[in-house]
């Protein structure tokens, strides 16, 4: 699992602070956060075969809602998360490492619908709420994993 994202930055701390909640349960194997920076993703899941990836999405949508993107074999949608909040952004990242043949072979990815990113503010009650509830899930998937194959989810 890796959280991606700002903590500084309003509801672009959804990712980090899912996977924050997660750490101490399961650890640095199975657990990281990112900035977004496309070089440390691929870091990351490096050696992988299946890699879930918690990041905060803009699609128009009502602040807080989830969505699950499967992008083994296709691409994510670019527009729901923008360039703006990292670097490269998401789906950036994900084509480049899918062009390099870097990628794992299941890349989920858990995106959780922002109201803002001002720097220096608070989530959203309403990203608040849906962090926790993925968090929940995921920690339930990582308790009904194999430990051998808890550092490959």
């Amino acid at each position: 699992m890796i959280g991606v994202g700002n903590r500084y930055r309003g509801d672009d701390a959804a990712g980090p602070v899912v996977a924050e909640s997660l750490l101490e349960e399961f650890g640095a194997e199975s657990v990281a956060t990112c900035d977004g920076d496309p070089g440390a993703l691929i870091d990351l899941w490096s050696g992988r075969r299946e890699v879930v990836l918690i990041d905060a999405m803009i699609s128009g949508g009502s602040a807080g809602t989830i969505q699950r993107f499967d992008v083994s074999e296709n691409p994510l949608p670019a527009e729901d998360f923008p360039v703006s909040t990292h670097a490269f952004g998401l789906a950036g990242s994900i084509e480049l490492a899918r062009g390099m043949s870097t990628l794992p072979a299941s890349v989920v990815i858990y995106g959780i619908e922002a109201e803002q990113f001002e720097r220096g503010a608070a989530m959203s009650p309403r990203v608040r709420a849906s962090v926790w509830e993925v968090s929940r899930k995921l920690a339930r998937r990582l308790r009904a994993a194999p430990p051998r194959e808890r550092s490959h989810v």
